[in-house]
């Protein structure tokens, strides 16, 4: 019977290579999906297929993941960690959000206990993301982003896709895919597209990614192959 002991302590420790992290993951949403097929019914799975999208899973395991690290030392106490108790706590999760009805679950972060101190007058500054592995965070960045480009192609309609890589395009200087619409159209089309892009990119957890990045995921995601 494997032992996860040793890939969550490097986890902790900030000492797993991207290619073991994607490994893991991996491996939790393959306990996800047993937990949901054998736990639970179908129905179920369609929910969180409903309220997460395609990438369902991979939000189930990087609660997994932030579960582990919020909870580092009971899991760094932890002699062995078989599958088995890995799949009771991907149940324990689920569970978590179904009783919340799909609203965020609370992080098990209290940062109430993360006390600001002050040397020489010199304030130091104390960052959630100081928590976690970097690995993580570029991983909930990249899934971020991956998410923000299908909700665009999902509730865009073709014209407002048009109108949005032309600006975008423009934003970096460069020749956008021949339009049939005059500037001033094409002007007015993005005024009128502001608000419904303003809505779709506020239902979306990108707080801290700049600007740049989701210029360049839209651009290289949807521009680039749409062009």
């Amino acid at each position: 019977m494997r032992n996860y002991k040793q890939i969550i302590e490097k986890l902790l420790n900030n000492q797993i290579s991207s290619k073991e992290y994607q490994i893991f993951l991996n491996v939790l949403k393959r306990i996800f999906k047993q937990a949901l097929k054998v736990y639970f019914t179908s129905n179920i799975e369609k929910l969180f297929h409903k309220y997460f999208g395609p990438d369902y899973l991979e939000v189930l395991a990087s609660e997994f993941i932030f579960k582990i690290v919020s909870k580092k030392e009971s899991f760094l106490n932890l002699s062995f960690i078989n599958e088995k108790y890995l799949l009771t706590t991907a149940i324990n999760i689920i569970y978590l959000y179904l009783s919340s009805e799909f609203k965020l679950v609370e992080k098990e972060v209290n940062l109430n206990d993360l006390s600001l101190t002050q040397e020489e007058d010199k304030e130091q500054e104390i960052r959630v993301e100081g928590l976690l592995p970097p690995v993580f965070v570029n991983f909930l960045e990249d899934s971020a982003l991956n998410h923000l480009v299908l909700s665009l192609k999902e509730k865009l309609t073709k014209k407002e896709l048009e109108t949005l890589c032309w600006y975008v395009n423009k934003a970096y200087k460069q020749n956008p895919k021949e339009v049939k619409a005059s500037a001033d159209t094409l002007y007015k089309r993005w005024e009128r597209l502001k608000p419904k892009l303003k809505k779709i990119v506020g239902e979306e957890v990108l707080e801290g990614t700049s600007a740049d990045k989701i210029f360049y995921a839209i651009k290289s995601e949807i521009c680039d192959k749409y062009s």
